[in-house]
């Protein structure tokens, strides 16, 4: 019995850590989804290097600007702030370390400022200094 128990025990363990593997290093669910054509950066836009052209996803267009993210191979991730009018006045920002909770990073440029945060964070704080959530993994700030 207690060989049996042990043999359950290691068989849940193995599952629950596959499963955990499936999902991002990031914590933004969207790139845990099927890309479409909508999640290709435009011409003109190229991602790092260590950015798969099919690891970046379409999170929201808010005023004519499309903001994309990226999953980098090693676990980080890649924000992508790309003007309809003109794709190659955009601007782009990285982290290579994968983030467990809150603020992942701020791209400034052209458009709005922006930051991409994780599912679940609470911008009550960000949105009292005047960002406004466009998105559930983006915040802008008016210039």
């Amino acid at each position: 019995m207690k060989r049996q128990l042990v043999s359950v025990f290691a068989a849940a363990l193995g599952a629950a850590l596959l499963l955990g593997g499936c999902s991002n290093a990031a914590g933004i669910k969207a790139l845990d989804r099927a890309a479409t054509v909508e999640d290709t950066l435009p011409g003109g836009v190229s991602a790092e290097s260590d950015v798969a052209p099919d690891a970046t996803r379409l999170l929201a267009t808010h005023d004519s600007v499309k903001y994309f993210v990226g999953m980098k191979e090693a676990g980080g991730a890649c924000l992508f702030v790309v003007p309809e009018a003109d794709p190659g006045l955009g601007s782009a920002g990285c982290t290579d370390s994968p983030t467990t909770g809150g603020e992942i990073l701020r791209v400034g440029g052209p458009a709005s400022p922006t930051t991409l945060v994780t599912d679940g964070f609470d911008s009550k704080k960000l949105e009292s200094e005047g960002w406004t959530r466009i998105h559930d993994n983006l915040l802008v700030k008016a210039k």
